[in-house]
C-alpha cells in the first residue's frame, strides 16, 4: 500500500507542477523530456501504468508539444480505461503532427471501445491511405471490425479479405471472417475460417472459443469441450476463458487441463 500511495503522490506533485506555470529545473537538461518519454513507453509494455503515467506526465512538464508523448499518453490512458482523457491526449498529438497514423489508429481504438463506430470507420481509413504504414493488417483489420459493429458486412469482409491478400498468416482477419460466416449462420464456413485463424495461431484464444461455439451447435460436444479447453489454457483470467468455462459447465466438460 506504501509502494501505491508513493505513486500517487509522485503523479500529484507533477501535476501541481505542471499547472502551476512554472518547469520544474530537471527541465533545463535537453535531454530530460526524452528520457522520461522513454521510460514511459518501457513502464507501459510492462504493465505498469502507474510508472507509465508519472514518466510521461513529467516529460509534458518539459515539452507539451512533443506530439509523441501527446500520443504515448493518450495509449496510457486508454490502458487506464479513461477512453475521454485517451481522446484528449491523441488529439492534441494529431494537432501537433497532422500525418500521424499511430495517432489515428489509436484515436479510431478508442472510438471503437466508445462504440462510435462511425468515427472508428473514419480513423482507420485515414491510416489505410497512408502507403509508409507499417502495419497496414492492422489498419484494414479494425477497419473491418468497425464495418462489422456498423452492420455493414459487405464491407466488413472486404476490409478483411485485403488483410489476408497483404498477409495471409493475420489470424484477426480470418478469425473475424469466421464471425462474419457465423452471424449468416453458415456454420461450416465460420468453422473452417477458425481452423484457419488456428493453423496460423494455435494459441489465439478468441478463435479457440468461437470454434467451440459452433462446434457445439453441430452437435460434436467432445470437440466443443477440447476447444473450451484450450481457450482456457491459452488465454486464461480473460473474458473469454470465462465464457469457454460458462460453455464447459453447460455441456459438463472435464476441467481445462493445467
Amino acid at each position: 500500500m506504501r509502494k501505491v500511495h508513493a505513486t500517487a503522490v509522485l503523479v500529484t506533485l507533477v501535476l501541481v507542477g505542471s499547472c502551476s506555470g512554472k518547469k520544474p529545473s530537471s527541465c533545463r537538461n535537453p535531454e530530460y523530456a526524452e528520457i522520461k518519454k522513454k521510460q514511459a513507453i518501457s513502464q507501459l509494455e510492462k504493465g505498469d501504468l502507474y510508472g507509465a503515467l508519472e514518466a510521461a506526465l513529467a516529460s509534458e512538464t518539459c515539452n507539451p508539444r512533443d506530439p509523441e508523448t501527446q500520443y504515448w499518453l493518450g495509449r496510457i490512458y486508454w490502458a487506464r480505461k479513461q477512453p475521454p482523457k485517451a481522446l484528449d491526449h491523441l488529439d492534441k498529438a494529431l494537432s501537433l503532427r497532422k500525418d500521424y497514423p499511430e495517432a489515428n489508429l489509436a484515436l479510431g481504438m478508442v472510438y471503437l471501445e466508445l462504440k462510435r463506430w462511425d468515427e472508428a470507420v473514419a480513423q482507420f481509413e485515414l491510416v489505410t491511405r497512408h502507403e509508409l504504414f507499417r502495419q497496414p493488417e492492422a489498419a484494414y483489420n479494425n477497419l473491418g471490425w468497425a464495418y462489422l459493429m456498423k452492420g455493414d458486412r459487405e464491407k466488413a469482409v472486404q476490409a478483411f479479405q485485403t488483410v489476408l491478400k497483404i498477409n495471409p498468416n493475420y489470424c484477426p482477419a480470418s478469425c473475424n471472417l469466421g464471425e462474419v460466416e457465423a452471424q449468416k449462420g453458415l456454420s461450416a464456413a465460420a468453422i473452417k475460417e477458425y481452423r484457419r485463424a488456428l493453423e496460423f495461431c494455435p494459441d489465439y484464444g478468441r478463435a479457440r472459443l468461437l470454434l467451440g461455439i459452433e462446434l457445439q451447435k453441430q452437435k460434436d460436444v467432445a470437440g466443443a469441450c477440447r476447444e473450451f479447453q484450450a481457450a482456457v489454457r491459452v488465454w486464461p483470467n480473460t473474458d473469454e476463458a470465462q465464457r469457454a468455462q460458462e460453455y464447459m459447465g453447460l455441456l459438463n466438460c472435464p476441467a481445462a487441463p493445467r
